[in-house]
């Protein structure tokens, strides 16, 4: 495609311009690309690296955004975005289109009194980490620029599109992997007659670990699998259950028995965690 030519409509930030030709709008993005430029400067070909937004009819409102929110307030937008980018590296440049839209999105909803809710949060955290952290410092700058309070909640939802830009996927793909978390998290809490969410982090850390492990074939074995089974019955069915679930099988693969044993174990510790808070809990209201 050619992109000489191409005007700047508008800078959105030092290395990201909304950019117009005769026949489309795009955001270009290359590192510098928008650094002492401004409104109507023509972009000359060689400073443009290969990475560009087409704005399609699907994103035209990323338009309206831009044309809506003052110079201030998109300025802000963009170094909250360059500062999640900065602390990844290697984003898909697309990650400067979707999270202008969403961020302005959520700008607009907290000035209007309205509350962000993220119940994934507690998935994000544990799936996405650095994702996370990268969204927690741009939530703290836009707060800190804008005197607003974006919520927790809110840098979970950048998290996801941080993900995604990573490896090239959209907001759907992390967004489905941690509701089906989310699921078994649940489930687990259900499995172990557990009326609240106490143990929540470590049981959704666990399983995290537990499948990254299980994706990379880092299968054990465990030499006491059959007495663990045995005096641990209940936890070993549960722990055939997550298994069954995380690998999409109907029934426990002979070569997954060793993980069995050891998950029962941890089972049989989130039991005694659960009950442990219960106790506490029941003892701070006497």
């Amino acid at each position: 495609m050619e992109l000489s030519g191409r005007r700047i409509i508008r800078v959105i930030s030092n290395n990201a311009v909304l950019t117009r030709d005769d026949s489309n709008e795009m955001v270009l993005v290359g590192r510098g690309i928008g650094f002492g430029r401004s409104d109507g400067d023509v972009i000359d070909e060689s400073s443009i690296q290969q990475a560009y937004v087409d704005i399609d009819p699907e994103r035209v409102h990323v338009l309206n955004w831009i044309n809506a929110l003052g110079s201030d307030s998109v300025d802000v937008i963009a170094q909250a975005v360059e500062a999640a980018a900065d602390a990844l590296g290697g984003l898909h440049p697309a990650v400067y289109v979707l999270l202008l839209d969403h961020i302005a999105f959520a700008v607009q909803r907290i000035g209007e009194g309205e509350t962000i809710e993220n119940p994934l949060v507690p998935q994000i955290k544990v799936m996405y980490p650095q994702e996370f952290e990268a969204a927690r410092l741009a939530v703290r700058h836009l707060n800190a620029q804008l005197g607003i309070d974006l919520p927790e909640a809110e840098a979970g939802f950048i998290a996801l599109h941080l993900n995604a830009a990573r490896s090239g996927e959209t907001v759907k793909q992390p967004l489905q992997r941690a509701n089906r978390l989310a699921g078994l998290v649940d489930e687990v809490w259900r499995l172990l007659g557990s009326p609240g969410k106490s143990a929540h982090e470590d049981i959704t850390r666990d399983l995290v670990a537990l499948n990254r492990r299980l994706r990379a074939g880092n299968i054990r074995r465990n030499d006491a699998g059959h007495s663990i089974a045995r005096d641990l019955g209940q936890d070993h069915a549960i722990a055939t259950t997550i298994l069954c679930r995380l690998l999409g099988a109907d029934s426990l693969p002979r070569d997954m028995t060793g993980e069995a044993a050891f998950l029962a174990v941890t089972v049989h510790g989130w039991r005694q965690d659960i009950s442990n808070a219960a106790d506490h809990h029941r003892k701070g209201n006497e």
